[in-house]
């Protein structure tokens, strides 16, 4: 789909920022946009099922990925940039009656909120799996509609800020010869295929970016994972043409 000046069609927004882009989700129009910082926005998707709050909220990671929080499926469909589906996570925790508002992504770790109940409930998941358990680890005072405007819900995230993790990106995602991945504070590289047998390992100490060849990778979907120093680890998915 083509570049375009206007940011949405109307309705509430929902935008979330990462490391390359902002994703915008209008929830009027059921479509997710794409901003570089020239002022152009790329339509990525249309038609999604916004109505009757379908989708909660946009998030995103540190690796350029997007995120869709479905309410009505109690599921997260993962897209990297370009806005092509890589990756479908359930959800265990919230039951279906509760109201999102407010979703992010804080290292490994999701978050959102709820305010269908008299007071604010903060809510943490961790990734097992193709599963995001979910659970209630504070109330907040007052009824919000968004993370940004939630008193208290700062220090609970704030707590996961870890400068010895490793970050790293790669790029271009979905690839077909050749991906880089750049990075910072990562002493290996790790690639499993979806089996979950290693197929790749790197010594990457002192390394801010390696180049991958994928001339010998069949298409498909591969988990890449980085080892700090400290062997702190960080997970993300690359994809094969």
């Amino acid at each position: 789909m083509g570049s375009r000046k206007t940011h949405h069609t109307g309705g509430s927004i929902n935008p979330g920022g990462t490391n390359q882009y902002i994703f915008n989700l209008d929830e009027l129009g059921g479509i997710i946009y794409r901003y570089d910082g020239t002022g152009n926005a790329t339509q990525l998707i249309n038609n999604l099922p916004t109505a009757n709050a379908s989708i909660w909220d946009v998030a995103t990671d540190r690796n350029g990925n997007f995120y869709l929080f479905y309410t009505s499926k109690m599921k997260i469909i993962e897209y990297n940039s370009d806005g092509i589906p890589v990756d479908t996570f359930f959800t265990k925790g919230p039951g279906r009656n509760v109201s999102g508002a407010g979703c992010t992504i804080v290292g490994s770790r999701f978050y959102f909120t709820d305010h269908s109940n008299p007071k604010e409930l903060l809510w943490e998941g961790s990734l097992t799996g193709d599963t995001v358990n979910f659970s209630v680890i504070d109330t907040l005072p007052v009824i919000c509609y968004d993370l940004a405007s939630c008193p208290n819900a700062a220090n609970q995230l704030a707590v996961f800020q870890i400068p010895e993790a490793p970050h790293f990106l790669i790029y271009p995602n979905p690839a077909s010869d050749k991906a880089t991945i750049k990075m910072n504070n990562t002493a290996e590289i790790e690639i499993t295929d979806c089996l979950g047998k290693i197929i790749f390992t790197a010594d990457t100490r002192g390394l801010t970016q390696y180049q991958l060849s994928l001339t010998r990778y069949k298409p498909g979907a591969y988990i890449v994972t980085a080892t700090s120093i400290n062997g702190m680890a960080g997970h993300s998915t690359l994809v094969v043409l």
